[in-house]
């Protein structure tokens, strides 16, 4: 498993076959793995994503705007494109303001690298 192609949604579904959990708490991650399966590539990313794994799934347009403006990699500007197009679905947010979030990913994806491998150090 190679975490420069490791995607949020990938991350998500080895987590729940290795039946981790992540949760949110006083705005920090807590991973629980009582069964000891992190393994360190796992670990590292969970941190990649950490901003994105922040965002509650209920996020209405100033947290997504946050979120997408602290995005590392492009990778996390999809999982949020998604829940905006939910935000907006459940009416959460405006027609206007999803519109704006989507300008905003645009913006963004120009500006930071697509892969952790890309980040300039």
């Amino acid at each position: 498993m190679n975490t420069d192609s490791l995607t949020l949604d990938q991350l998500k579904q080895q987590l729940s076959v290795r039946r981790i959990t992540i949760t949110r708490i006083n705005g920090k991650l807590a991973v629980s793995d009582p069964a000891g399966r992190l393994t360190p590539l796992l670990d590292c990313a969970i941190r990649q994503h950490r901003d994105t794994l922040l965002i509650d799934e209920d996020s209405g347009f100033p947290e997504l705007l946050r979120a997408i403006k602290k995005a590392v990699l492009a990778t996390d500007l999809e999982s949020l494109l998604t829940r905006a197009e939910a935000a907006n679905t459940a009416g959460r947010i405006t027609v206007l303001e999803f519109h704006s979030l989507i300008v905003s990913v645009a913006g963004r994806a120009r500006e930071i690298p697509y892969r952790f491998s890309e980040l300039r150090l």
